[in-house]
């Protein structure tokens, strides 16, 4: 008689490798369409042909659309700092250069003065304090250009002045969001008709390590409630097992993109018309721990 055991085993150690298997092919597959679709989606669908069909997203938060007035560009930078632990040797030198090289005003948040900039009307998100503090960071970048508008850059170097670029951007009163353009592997992954879109489109999109953005537009006001809305669904979890520096605690709801890449992309996709890419915001991205 043959043993079921080792048969088992054996069953579950090729269910195992076929999964494997699977995973390294899906992997494979994505590099390739990223190293063929980084030059060949931009010939076929180029920066400023898409047209947006809600039709196409009745699942997702882009069908429903806020209607809001911009409001003025004020030129000045913020950076957020959301912990109460110390920078880096690195990050220091990195603000040092960011303060001398940006070209506008640059504003550091922490927890200190946050409440300086919060609005009595439109407080936190109460679930704010278990986010980690990178969701942090992504939440504020909602928040504050919401409602206040100007810049945004992450603590490290920028590689031009953006003065040029924030006097432009104030008299562009069609212009809400100005970023670096957006290459395709750093895209956030969607399934379906939006994931399709936001690939062969990504050429219509900015990236949101460092940009400009005018208060009050359609885009930063879905921004913002798509973000309050993922973490008013995720309260009792995030209270339950709040997220540490970077998400590493166990229980912890929202992966790496689910508050910033996986929110914005597809908003800049949605209001491409308004959106405005430029090489000017490109920051060094090497050595910034």
């Amino acid at each position: 008689m043959v043993s079921r055991i080792p048969l088992l085993h054996a069953a579950r150690q090729g269910k195992h490798a076929a999964f494997v298997a699977k995973r390294k092919g899906v992997r494979l597959a994505r590099r390739v369409e990223n190293r063929v679709g980084q030059g060949l989606f931009p010939l076929l669908h180029p920066a400023g042909s898409y047209v947006f069909d809600p039709v196409r997203y009745k699942r997702s938060f882009l069908f429903d659309t806020v209607h809001a007035t911009p409001g003025p560009f004020v030129p000045r930078v913020f950076t957020f700092w959301t912990g109460d632990n110390e920078m880096s040797p690195t990050r220091l030198a990195n603000l040092d250069r960011l303060r001398a090289d940006i070209g506008l005003e640059v504003v550091v948040v922490t927890p200190d003065n946050l409440r300086d900039w919060v609005l009595p009307d439109d407080p936190l998100h109460p679930s704010y304090p278990h986010l980690s503090l990178v969701h942090r960071a992504d939440y504020l970048r909602a928040y504050f250009f919401h409602h206040h508008g100007g810049g945004y850059c992450d603590i490290k170097r920028p590689m031009h002045s953006w003065a040029n670029a924030a006097r432009e951007f104030a008299v562009d009163h069609q212009g809400w969001y100005a970023g670096s353009p957006m290459r395709l592997a750093w895209l956030g992954w969607y399934a379906g008709p939006l994931g399709q879109d936001l690939r062969r489109n990504f050429a219509s999109l900015a990236c949101n390590g460092a940009g400009l953005a005018r208060p009050g537009s359609p885009l930063t006001a879905e921004w913002l409630a798509e973000v309050e809305r993922r973490m008013s669904a995720w309260a009792a979890r995030l209270e339950k097992y709040p997220g540490g520096v970077r998400g590493e605690t166990e229980g912890y709801p929202f992966s790496w993109n689910d508050l910033l890449n996986r929110i914005h992309h597809p908003l800049s996709m949605k209001y491409s018309a308004h959106i405005r890419r430029s090489t000017v915001f490109d920051i060094d991205v090497r050595d910034y721990e």
